[in-house]
């Protein structure tokens, strides 16, 4: 908050009051500490998207859950150490928190700390990955069995990832011996970056089980918002 935007109060028995709350957390923060603040963002994006009922993103989602964080282990400071004392001016800041434990479960049963969704976030999600990871080994298997029985034309024995796609490092001078598709060069120009076709098939349907993640992951999000648009006003 910049000084600038702040309102200057006129009311006697008003400011009497702010200097007594003031006074008060002084006291208790010499005391006590400072309170657990950790955790707390600025909201209002967040905040103007669920007044919208806009699919919120998973970034969305970390931030609101720190801010639930941060208020669970604010009221909890307050439980154990302000509990203890004769509070009059704060007691009433400290209730208007809200925790929303529902909310705070909901989305932490779905979306982990490094802003990935869990497997069982849906069924249909967790059948999806199941054959992503079945499907991703076999092409690699295919990948280095031909690292071994096309080692002369490679000129690195390495799966290197080009547009998405796991490619041999051939030699330029074998890149009509190799057949494949060509994803990219190096800027030497002495190696190619080549999808072989022997594993293509594969890939193709690897791809098009990522794209269906894709899609239920937005699924996922979209239902998760929907269910925290219900909590608006509290947040």
């Amino acid at each position: 908050i910049q000084l600038s935007s702040l309102e200057i109060k006129n009311d006697i028995e008003e400011i009497r009051l702010m200097l007594e709350e003031t006074e008060e957390a002084r006291l208790l923060q010499i005391k006590y500490g400072e309170l657990p603040f950790g955790g707390l963002f600025d909201l209002t994006n967040v905040i103007n998207r669920l007044r919208l009922k806009s699919v919120l993103s998973i970034t969305d989602f970390l931030d609101l859950e720190n801010m639930l964080y941060c208020t669970r282990n604010i009221l909890s400071f307050n439980q154990t150490n302000l509990s203890k004392e004769k509070v009059l001016y704060l007691n009433s800041y400290f209730s208007l928190l809200n925790p929303l434990k529902k909310v705070s479960e909901k989305i932490n049963n779905i979306i982990n700390e490094n802003g990935e969704i869990y497997d069982h976030a849906s069924d249909e999600l967790a059948s999806i990955r199941k054959k992503i990871k079945t499907l991703d080994n076999q092409v690699r298997a295919k990948m280095q069995e031909l690292l071994q029985t096309k080692a002369k034309m490679l000129n690195e024995s390495l799966i290197v990832i080009r547009n998405d796609r796991m490619c041999l490092c051939v030699k330029s001078e074998y890149k009509h011996v190799l057949k494949g598709i060509i994803h990219d060069e190096s800027s030497s120009g002495s190696t190619v970056y080549i999808e072989p076709y022997s594993a293509l098939e594969i890939s193709n349907r690897l791809v098009g089980y990522k794209e269906d993640e894709k899609r239920e992951i937005n699924k996922i999000l979209n239902e998760l918002s929907q269910f925290v648009w219900a909590y608006y006003e509290e947040i």
